[in-house]
C-alpha cells in the first residue's frame, strides 16, 4: 500500500524539494501552500494521511497553531514540524500543540526519509490495532511517546521520554539503569538521534562480551607491536565513534584496571592507545548502561566510587515490564505489525490472549515478550491468535515451585546462570586487582584462560 503524505509550506521551493524526495521513495504527496488549504484537504481526507509535514514559520498561522487546527478534525493525524530555528521555545510550542517531532530545516534527506518511513509503519500499526482492540483517539501521552520511536502508554515510559528529550540537548554523560530486556540501547539511540551528535556514528559496546585481557585495546585501540599478535594498529571503539555516540552497555562489568583509564577519558576527553605514550583528543558523546546496582558495587569494592559519581550525572531509570503492564498490549500490537512488515501476513490476537499475557511477570522484560509473540506467530498459521496458542511457559509466574516441564527448568536455569556469571566476574576482577596477576588468579581459582577469551 502506498502511503499519502501531506506537506504544508508557504514556500514553493520547499514544497517542490520535499515532494521530489518523498515521491522518489514511492510515496504519494499532497501539497498545501497555506494552513487554510491544508485544513480543507484534511477535512476531505480524514484518516487518509499517514503523516503531515508542516513548516513552523508561515505568514498567517504558525506551525503549532496549524497542528492544533488539524487535530480538531483528525485527532489521529501524525504531524511533524520543520523549523529554521532550533530553540527550545519553538520545540515546546510544537509538542504542546500535539506535534510528534520537530526537525531542523537542514535535516539530511536520508534521515528525513527514514523518519517518514517509520511514521508510515506507525500509521499501519494504528490501523491494525483497530482490528484487535477498541478504536480510540491517541492520547497526548501516546503521541508524545511516539515522537521518540517508542511504544507504550505508561507514565513510566512517558517520564523516560521526557528525560530523553531533556538529556539529548545536554553534553554530560547519561547513565541508563534497568534490567536486561528493558530497552536500554533503544533509549540510548533515541538520545543520540535527538542530539547534536546524530550526524556521527552510534557505536554500541557490550562490556560483558569482551574478555578482560583485551578490553582496554578494544575500547582505546593499540599501536603496532603493543603486544604479541598486534601486527597492526587498531582504532578502538572510542575513535570509531568520533563525532558521534559511544554506548557502553553493562558498564558495571568493566574491570577495575580499565575503570581507572576510563575515568581519565571522561575527565580529560582524551584516550591513550595501548602501547603508546601519546594521548589523543576525542569528541564523543558517552552513554552508559547497567543492570546492576552501582552503589552496591561501590560498597563491595568492584566499582570505583569516583567513576560512579562521574557517570551518575544524568540518570534514566527504566521500569521493568511487570511495573508498567499497560505497555504490554501496545507492545504486542507493535510486534504483530512488525511481523506483517517482514512477512506480509496480517495477524490478529484476541483480547483473552492479551489478558493472559498480562498476568505473566516477564522477568526478561520487553525482549522476552517479543520472543513470546514471535514464537506464537512462527509456530501457528492461524489468522487470529488465542490463549491456546500461548506457550505454557507464559501462562503462570515462574519460581522454583512452579517448574513443571523441561522448558520451565531451562528458563529458570538460564536466569540464575546469568546472575551467577555477573557475581563471579565481579569477584574475579577484585582478586585480579589484589593479586596483581591475572595468570596467578586463573591458576588459584582453577579457571581455564580460554574460557575468558
Amino acid at each position: 500500500m502506498s502511503h499519502t503524505i501531506l506537506i504544508v509550506d508557504d514556500k514553493p521551493e520547499n514544497l517542490s524539494l520535499l515532494k521530489s524526495i518523498l515521491e522518489s521513495k514511492g510515496l504519494l504527496v499532497h501539497q498545501a501552500a497555506s494552513a487554510k488549504f491544508a485544513f480543507s484537504l484534511i477535512k476531505k481526507n480524514i484518516g487518509r494521511y499517514a503523516l503531515a509535514i508542516v513548516d513552523f514559520h508561515m505568514p498567517e498561522v504558525n506551525g503549532d497553531q496549524a497542528t492544533k487546527m488539524f487535530h480538531e478534525i483528525d485527532p489521529g493525524l501524525q504531524v511533524i514540524n520543520i523549523t529554521g530555528d532550533d530553540s527550545d521555545d519553538t520545540a515546546d510550542k510544537c509538542h504542546k500543540a500535539g506535534s510528534f517531532l520537530v526537525l531542523p530545516r537542514l535535516v539530511s534527506h536520508i534521515r528525513l526519509v527514514s523518519i517518514v518511513e517509520s511514521y508510515c509503519k506507525r500509521f499501519d500499526q494504528k490501523n491494525i490495532s483497530h482490528i484487535v482492540s477498541t478504536p480510540k483517539v491517541a492520547s497526548d501521552v501516546e503521541k508524545y511517546i511516539a515522537t521518540f520511536n517508542m511504544v507504550g502508554v505508561s507514565e513510566q515510559t512517558k517520564n523516560a521520554c521526557e528525560l530523553i528529550d531533556r538529556y539529548a540537548r545536554r553534553p554530560e554523560i547519561v547513565l541508563i539503569i534497568g534490567e536486561n530486556g528493558t530497552g536500554k540501547e533503544k533509549i540510548a539511540k533515541a538520545i543520540h538521534e535527538k542530539s547534536k551528535f546524530s550526524r556521527g556514528p552510534f557505536i554500541s559496546v557490550n562490556c560483558t562480551a569482551i574478555s578482560i585481557g583485551i578490553i582496554e585495546s578494544e575500547l582505546f585501540g593499540h599501536v603496532k607491536g603493543a603486544f604479541t599478535g598486534a601486527i597492526g594498529a587498531k582504532k578502538g571503539f572510542f575513535k570509531e565513534a568520533e563525532g558521534g555516540t559511544i554506548f557502553l552497555d553493562e558498564i558495571g562489568d568493566l574491570p577495575l584496571s580499565v575503570q581507572v583509564k576510563f575515568l581519565r577519558v571522561l575527565q580529560e576527553k582524551e584516550i591513550t592507545p595501548v602501547g603508546s605514550s601519546i594521548s589523543v583528543k576525542t569528541n564523543v558523546r558517552v552513554i552508559a548502561a547497567t543492570n546492576v546496582d552501582l552503589e552496591k558495587a561501590v560498597k563491595r569494592g568492584t566499582f570505583r566510587e569516583d567513576l560512579y559519581y562521574r557517570l551518575n550525572v544524568l540518570p534514566i531509570e527504566l521500569a521493568p515490564l511487570r511495573k508498567r503492564t499497560n505497555d504490554i498490549e501496545p507492545l504486542i500490537l507493535h510486534f504483530l505489525n512488525e511481523w506483517k512488515n517482514k512477512t506480509g501476513e496480517t495477524r490478529e490476537i484476541t483480547q483473552n490472549a492479551i489478558s493472559t499475557l498480562l498476568k505473566y511477570s516477564w522477568p526478561g522484560n520487553v525482549r522476552q515478550l517479543e520472543n513470546a509473540v514471535t514464537r506464537m506467530l512462527a509456530r501457528y498459521s492461524d489468522e487470529k491468535l488465542d490463549v491456546n496458542h500461548i506457550d505454557k511457559t507464559f501462562l503462570t509466574k515462574k519460581n522454583e515451585s512452579s517448574i513443571e516441564s523441561y522448558d520451565d527448568a531451562l528458563e529458570l536455569w538460564s536466569h540464575y546462570k546469568t546472575e551467577t556469571f555477573h557475581r563471579e566476574r565481579e569477584v574475579l576482577e577484585k582478586i585480579v586487582v589484589m593479586s596483581g596477576s591475572m595468570t596467578k588468579t586463573y591458576w588459584n581459582c582453577k579457571i581455564n584462560p580460554a574460557r575468558q577469551a
